[in-house]
């Protein structure tokens, strides 16, 4: 569910800022923002740099950094058809979990955290539905968040060009908040929030890498699963794998104690995997993602049409989810594959899912894809074999692929001599 947006406006006033900014940079002035009807804190360190022709077809309207480029504040406009509950949702689609409406100087606008390149955006819907975004990086320098802070004093000083609007009280938007469970202050894109409190981006890594609902928890079960946790680190350290399927997650399997854990660490101690027993497996599903691109040549004159008739490469996305039972987690889900499978411009058979296996041929271009059928074969009769309480299921019988022929062009199902069943011509060689 998407955050309410009543009951998470928080504001921010000048008033509130400018002692921070005047500790910050004395000589900051304020500074309108092209042809917004805004204007923004400047400190004196940020100097404006020169857009490219590109950068302003992209939309950005002004870049501002020090001379040893060590941070920036890039203001530029995206998107259509926005409005605030409409980028609340655009976050939560894309994982932000911690986006939030905030009222700046009586100016509406969502906030978030950019963890992937170390920024805090703020963006303001716009009347003609597109977003002016302010993004403040890196947010991680403590220096630079305290200009931020007073940086992020945007106010609207002309009123007919502003079609921004809102209004709210002042309820203290940069309060200093701490861990409710080490104590430790926290960091402007640090806070990783609870339902009904605040943690640290350090405790928040104790948890399950499964565990998926943090933002809709508790104080107290966050707790419970930070003491689980520290728990499961016994059952790691006793932990002795006797078999292993995987090559970038793995499937570990300890046959003796009837346990198991899918990681993809190799310090088991400091990634401290979930250790879970054979009777808490529910079930294994694979789902494999198919992607075609079209090869195009070029031209005389430098442009690129399609191939007559058209030409593919394809390529494949292997899926596995283990269902388990477990009071934090109920599914333990990742790429067998570790991102797409290239099988060249030989099409595969992604529908066949987890009862197609190695055809009895080995096909050059696809080999990496029945390699990973193999693989997921191979998974999925293992946890079946825990469901069903005995030992490990017997593989699927191989399935043939069709395949085209390279003789006569038909769509053909190899015999057992590796012939094409129409023309008789040799498939392989």
């Amino acid at each position: 569910s998407y955050l309410m947006i009543s009951s998470i406006q928080r504001c921010l006033f000048w008033e509130t800022v400018k002692d921070a900014a005047a500790q910050v940079d004395k000589d900051g002035k304020l500074v309108k923002i092209a042809d917004t009807g805004l204007a923004m804190w400047v400190p004196s360190v940020m100097v404006e740099g020169e857009l490219t022709e590109e950068d302003v077809n992209n939309g950005s309207i002004c870049y501002l950094a020090p001379v040893d480029d060590s941070a920036s504040v890039n203001i530029f406009t995206w998107g259509e058809d926005m409005d605030l509950v409409g980028l609340v949702k655009y976050y939560a689609g894309n994982g932000v979990e911690d986006a939030e409406v905030v009222v700046i100087n009586g100016i509406k606008a969502v906030m978030a955290g950019d963890e992937e390149n170390d920024c805090i955006v703020i963006d303001y819907p716009m009347d003609n539905g597109s977003v002016l975004e302010f993004s403040f990086c890196p947010a991680s320098d403590e220096d630079f968040a305290q200009v931020a802070l007073a940086g992020i004093d945007v106010r609207c000083v002309d009123t007919r060009l502003c079609r921004i609007n809102g209004e709210g009280d002042n309820m203290g938007l940069f309060d200093k908040k701490f861990c409710d469970f080490c104590g430790k202050k926290i960091g402007l894109l640090g806070n990783k929030k609870l339902e009904d409190g605040n943690m640290c981006r350090e405790c928040a890594s104790k948890l399950s890498p499964w565990f998926s609902d943090r933002r809709h928890s508790t104080k107290a079960d966050i707790q419970a699963q930070l003491d689980y946790r520290e728990e499961n680190r016994e059952k790691v350290a006793a932990f002795n794998a006797t078999r292993t399927i995987g090559e970038y997650y793995k499937l570990m399997v300890d046959e003796e104690q009837k346990k198991f854990m899918v990681t993809n660490a190799y310090d088991l101690e400091k990634a401290n995997p979930d250790v879970l027993d054979y009777s808490q497996a529910r079930g294994c599903e694979l789902n494999i993602e198919e992607t075609r691109f079209e090869k195009k040549r070029q031209n005389s004159d430098g442009s690129y049409v399609s191939y007559n008739p058209p030409r593919f490469n394809y390529s494949y996305n292997f899926q596995v989810r283990i269902l388990v039972d477990h009071p934090f987690f109920d599914k333990i889900e990742y790429s067998l594959s570790n991102g797409p499978v290239d099988n060249g411009e030989q099409p595969a058979s992604p529908n066949s899912g987890w009862r197609t296996s190695r055809n009895e041929f080995k096909i050059f271009k696809t080999s990496g894809y029945y390699d990973f059928l193999e693989m997921g074969n191979e998974i999925k009769a293992l946890i079946d074999g825990m469901v069903s309480g005995g030992g490990e299921d017997e593989p699927a019988a191989p399935v043939l692929m069709a395949v085209t022929c390279p003789k006569c062009g038909a769509s053909t199902i190899p015999d057992a001599f590796g012939c094409c069943e129409y023309c008789g011509g040799a498939i392989y060689g």
